[in-house]
């Protein structure tokens, strides 16, 4: 039997009574809380292996600049600010492994770790 499986760190929560793991409330800035969602953070890469990474992201302020950054601090890029319109997301042609989770950051304070996942088809 094998033993247990590091999942790694455990998403990031601005707020206690905050219960989805990819949606999160930052600290507040002069009056104005950022909200940030993630809805996809794909990969076709393995730890072994490079390939894409698809993230899907917004943020409550729509002027707000995201940025995407490996579980290191290193910067992978910006993420297209989804705003409330329908969204696909922005590609990263070329990482060289699977990263396991992914902090986006806001220009407007907000912060999110998600895991990522496998790419799969959409309806």
């Amino acid at each position: 039997m094998a033993g247990p499986v590091d999942a790694g760190p455990a998403p990031t929560t601005a707020t206690a009574s905050q219960a989805p793991a990819r949606d999160a409330t930052s600290s507040t800035r002069g009056g104005h809380v950022d909200r940030i969602e993630v809805g996809k953070c794909w990969t076709n890469a393995t730890k072994s292996q490079g390939g894409q990474l698809l993230i899907s992201a917004r943020s409550s302020d729509p002027a707000a600049h995201l940025r995407a950054y490996r579980p290191d601090g290193s910067l992978i890029g910006d993420v297209g600010n989804g705003g409330g319109q329908r969204y696909g997301g922005t590609v990263f042609a070329y990482e060289r492994s699977d990263p396991g989770w992914v902090t986006i950051r806001s220009s407007a304070g907000g912060s999110l770790t998600v895991p990522t996942t496998p790419f799969r088809v959409e309806d």
